[in-house]
């Protein structure tokens, strides 16, 4: 995990986790994102998790990492923050798509807020070669399927996508929204009209997405 400390006392809290399919990328790849909302008195994160065929045998073995960094984040949460500060996790499609996932099921984790860039919410689109290697024996599309897990009382969300997205389809992102918002829970999509998938590691979409999420994570709970 690769920590950036505000300045100042942090405002909020965040930790991100990179995209790649499951199969490819790093923490680092994050790290102009963390860099930028430290200046903005954030206290920011990139992790990483296992990747399939690289230590991982399915998706599960990836969300445990998942779990474990954002157990570790917490704790320095607790050390450097102010326990009624915003804790916050989120990412970059795969990695958002597990964030997601984290904040869905199983025990209570505590983090009350999502930040997700270009994210996977409906497993059921991906490729079916894909998710056929990522999946566990016995399981489908709809169990690692955020848009299908939703409940009342999911964390705060912001959503960051290109309409022109083709991996995580712009109406698969409106379709989360709309879930959310039906069940009462706070859900913002902003679009970027044209941008494709990763679009928010260039300028301009790189600072707005960094200036949404800032503004997104200091507006509390």
């Amino acid at each position: 995990m690769l920590l950036f400390e505000p300045a100042g006392p942090p405002r909020a809290a965040v930790v991100l986790f990179h995209g790649g399919g499951l199969r490819h990328g790093s923490p680092e790849e994050l790290t102009p994102h963390c860099t930028a909302l430290a200046a903005e008195g954030i206290l920011a994160a990139a992790a990483g998790y296992r990747l399939l065929g690289q230590g991982a045998d399915h998706i599960g073995d990836c969300l445990a990492d998942v779990r474990t960094e954002m157990a570790k984040f917490q704790a320095e949460f607790h050390n450097l923050a102010a326990p009624t500060l915003p804790l916050a996790t989120g990412g970059s499609s795969a990695g958002g798509h597990l964030a997601l996932l984290a904040t869905l099921t199983g025990p209570h984790s505590g983090f009350d807020t999502l930040v997700l860039f270009n994210p996977i919410v409906d497993a059921t689109l991906v490729a079916p070669e894909a998710l056929t290697r990522a999946l566990e024996p016995g399981t489908t599309a709809e169990s690692i399927s955020p848009l299908h897990l939703l409940r009342p009382g999911s964390p705060r969300t912001a959503l960051f996508s290109g309409t022109a997205d083709t991996i995580a389809p712009i109406e698969s992102l409106r379709a989360f929204r709309d879930a959310m918002l039906g069940a009462g829970d706070v859900c913002e999509l902003t679009e970027f009209e044209g941008a494709e998938h990763a679009f928010h590691y260039q300028e301009p979409c790189f600072g707005q997405v960094v200036a949404g999420t800032a503004g997104f994570l200091t507006r509390g709970r």
